[in-house]
């Protein structure tokens, strides 16, 4: 099945008006509008809550690597030149070195292959608007047009 998204517009939010039920307005991605029968309207996001495989060591390596990687190159540095006097100040400075590890630091490994994980993450959802499959085939759409 064919996941169509197209973006919420400003028109559909202003003319989001109460009805008898609550409805939500979902751009197909995950954002949504929810617009209660009292006329209040709610952002949402869907968000997909993935497990790891049981057992797995290959997995669990995975995620060792990542609290290694996070705990040297971010909590050391961060707690070597700052005092922190807020938990928010803390979460705004692994939010910013986040954002540096997902969309400026290369990776290697099996998927990312010296990109970074947001240059890996782009090219796969432009590959999967290029095509969609079914249990039997795998359909090019004209996703380019």
């Amino acid at each position: 099945m064919v996941k169509i998204v197209k973006p919420l517009t400003d028109t559909q939010i202003k003319n989001a008006k109460p009805k008898e039920k609550d409805y939500t307005l979902s751009d197909g991605d995950g954002l949504y509008l929810f617009i209660k029968k009292t006329g209040s309207k709610i952002w949402g996001i869907y968000i997909e809550h993935t497990k790891t495989k049981a057992y797995s060591p290959q997995t669990n390596g995975i995620c060792e690597r990542f609290h290694k990687t996070m705990k040297t190159e971010c909590y050391d540095i961060m707690f070597r030149r700052k005092i922190y006097t807020e938990l928010k100040k803390i979460q705004q400075d692994i939010e910013l070195w986040l954002e540096f590890y997902n969309r400026e630091r290369a990776h290697s490994g099996k998927y990312c292959y010296g990109k970074t994980p947001w240059q890996t993450w782009v090219e796969a959802k432009q590959l999967e608007n290029l095509f969609y499959s079914s249990d039997s085939y795998c359909v090019r759409t004209n996703a380019d047009e």
